[in-house]
This record gives C-alpha cells, structure tokens and sequence, in this order.
C-alpha cells in the first residue's frame, strides 16, 4: 500500500531538483548569448537574465557594461540594478563615465535602487553632467538616498553655479524631513546664495519645523533671498498664518510688508481681522499691500473698514488700491 505513495514522493523529488537543473541550463545559455554577435541577441539574453535573478549571471552582465554597442550596456546597467546585489555597485559606478547619456542615466536608476552610500559623492559630480537628463536623473537618484545624502547636498548649496545649486535644491527636496535642520541652520549662512537655496529647498519640503525660521528670515536684507523665503511660505500655506500674522506688528516696515503679501497669497480668512488693524500702518506701502491681501482674500469683513479708510487716506496710491480691493469684495 505504501509503493504509491513512494512512487508519488519520488516524482515530486526528480521535478524539483529537474527545476533548479533545468534554470541553471537556461542561464548558462543565455550568458553564451552575451557573446552573439547579433545585438538583438544579446539584449533579448540581458532581458531573460533580469526576469530570472539568477546571481550566476551578475559577472558576464558586469562585462557587458563594456560591450560595443550602447543598447546593450545601457541594459545591462538597468537590469544590473534589478539584482540588488552590493557587488553591482561599483561597477555601475565606472559606467557613470560611460560615453554614452543612456548608459550613465539606467546606471544611475539602477544605483537608486540599491541607495548604497558609496554612490552618493559619484552622485554628487554627476549633477554636473553635460546632458539635462543625466542631471535629473541624478537629483532623483540623491533623493531616494535620503539622509545620507543630506550633507554633501547641503554642501552643494554653497556651490557658486546657480544650476547645481538648484538640482541640490530639487534633490533635498524629495528628501524631505531629514533635510530640515540643516537647511533652516543656512538660513544664517552668510552667503547671500546659500540662504536663497535653503529658502527654496524648505519651501519644497513644506515642513511645518521650518515656519518659525522663515517667518523670523522675512527681515532679510538681500531682495533675491526675500522673495525665496516669500515664496516657500506661500507654498507652506494654511500652517503658517498664525506665526505670520505676528509680523504685521514688526518694528520692520519690510517685514510688515512682506507678511501682508504673503498672507494674501496664502489667501486664508484667518487673516482678515489681523489685516483690518494693519490697515492704520503709518507707512503707505504697508498699507497698500495690507489693502492689496484683504482684496485677494476675498473676506467681506473687510469691506467696511476698507471703505472708512478711503474716506480718510489722503495717499493717493493707497486710495486706488482700496478702490480695487472694494471691487474685488462686491
């Protein structure tokens, strides 16, 4: 009775040791194909390898990196990465010379796969290479690093050319929380360009950590870092309101000016009555601009007290302000 059932426990033996057999036969095949002299060969043989993760073939396609025709080592740099092997890393880090744009742009997708430290200073050079695609393809890449890309990122803001700044700027971005701190401490920077990018940067982050920094830097002196900090409150929105109220009472005109114009981007209504009693500014260009918000926001409490203020302004300028911000409120 029990001949069956050794009979049944054999054939599941031969098929399951068949199958790995039969796998290895198959890779063994395809890396010969490596060789063909046809490209359609060898890149359909690059394909099968990276569909079957067999380390065996990791060697022959770390060769193909140097293979004659560019199709084939920018595949071989793509399916390298699907491997998530450590010992891809360096060699996808030589193919970051390649001559090639393909090449250095799937060995760059393939190295933010595997987010090995070692690939983050490489990454860094790369921002400066002469092809845009690669560029981005490398701001990408130091983003899906993260925090251990942060520092020579934050090191790249102090760079004196505006573009690799800027892709610094992009990449710090994507990565978000862990790049806070840092950029809010380059606030202080005394480069005017360094403070501009770590604006920038916690603009695109929108972390809450960085409102009170940004409302404090909106007494900066250098316009360009000015409209930075403008701009990366505006993008934070909503959160900031309350803290940004607080700097329609600074002893700064600028900063009361600048925190009217930032709460009427924000457009958000809880600025409206903290507007209203802005509206007695002693300096016409505050009050221009704390008319100007109270328009934008849109809030018909501001409707009555913009019309008082018509009856009494003897500016000019203001007065064809608050006849457009009444319009506005109709």
């Amino acid at each position: 009775m029990q001949i069956p059932r050794i009979r049944k426990a054999i054939g599941i033996f031969i098929v399951i040791l068949w199958i790995p057999l039969a796998y290895a036969g198959e890779v063994d095949d395809l890396i010969k194909d490596l060789k063909s002299p046809e490209v359609s060969t060898r890149l359909k043989a690059i394909d099968k390898l990276g569909s079957l993760k067999n380390p065996v073939a990791i060697e022959p396609l770390v060769l193909a990196l140097k293979d004659s025709n560019a199709d084939v080592r920018a595949d071989a740099a793509a399916t390298l990465g699907l491997f998530k092997d450590p010992r891809v890393v360096e060699p996808l880090l030589k193919a970051l010379k390649d001559e090639s744009a393909q090449v250095r742009v799937h060995a760059i997708s393939s190295l933010a796969t595997l987010r090995d430290p070692r690939a983050v200073e490489p990454l860094i050079i790369t921002l400066q290479d002469p092809d845009p695609k690669v560029q981005w393809q490398a701001v990408e890449a130091l983003g899906a690093m993260g925090e251990v890309a942060v520092p020579p990122l934050i090191n790249i803001l102090k760079n004196k050319q505006s573009k690799v700044r800027d892709h610094a700027i992009s990449a710090l971005g994507i990565i978000k929380a862990p790049a806070v701190e840092p950029l809010v401490a380059l606030l202080q920077d005394k480069e005017a360009s360094t403070r501009s990018g770590a604006a920038a940067a916690l603009g695109l982050i929108k972390d809450p950590r960085a409102i009170e920094p940004l409302v404090a830097a909106l007494n900066e002196k250098d316009p360009e870092v000015r409209t930075q900090v403008i701009s990366a409150l505006t993008v934070i929105g909503s959160p900031a309101v309350e803290s940004l109220v607080k700097g329609l009472q600074a002893a700064d005109p600028g900063v009361r000016e600048s925190t009217a114009l930032v709460l009427g981007m924000i457009q958000d209504r809880r600025a409206t009555e903290p507007l209203i009693l802005a509206l007695k500014d002693p300096e016409r260009e505050v009050r221009a601009r704390v008319v100007w918000a109270l328009g934008r926001i849109g809030d018909r409490r501001g409707v009555k007290p913009l019309q008082e203020l018509l009856g009494g302004e003897t500016d000019e300028y203001v007065k064809s302000i608050v006849q457009e911000a009444l319009k506005q409120l109709q």
